[in-house]
């Protein structure tokens, strides 16, 4: 790929995407010599692929954080909204969360108790 193009239009190099350093990686089909430009998830700024367990560099601006060596996650009280494609606050019932609502609580905050019966409640 000395100075080619992929189907999106994204200039190639031998081992990157050179026209976005930043948010893509570079991946190679399977048994072929084609490659695309494909964007990292939202919580990384630079990736390896395209799960939040394959960045390099986490997305500040999202919101996230490293959880274990290549992953970025939202800290404690956050969850990773798709829509947005950022790191939203949870229900204040919440200390941790996979969504906004109290019913999506994975852990209830100081004022939140959990609710008998309802495992995610709070």
């Amino acid at each position: 790929f000395s100075r080619c193009f992929d189907s999106k239009g994204f200039q190639l190099n031998a081992d990157d995407c050179a026209y976005t350093v930043l948010r893509y990686f570079l991946y190679h089909y399977e048994g072929t010599q084609q490659a695309d430009c494909v964007r990292c998830h939202s919580l990384c700024l630079e990736c390896h692929g395209p799960f939040p367990d394959q960045c390099e560099v986490c997305s500040a601006t999202a919101g996230a954080v490293f959880s274990l060596p290549h992953s970025c996650s939202c800290p404690s009280g956050l969850y990773f909204s798709e829509t947005a494609g950022k790191c939203e606050a949870c229900s204040s019932l919440c200390k941790e969360c996979s969504g906004p609502s109290f019913y999506e609580c994975k852990n209830c905050s100081e004022i939140g108790l959990k609710v008998e019966g309802e495992p995610n409640w709070c």
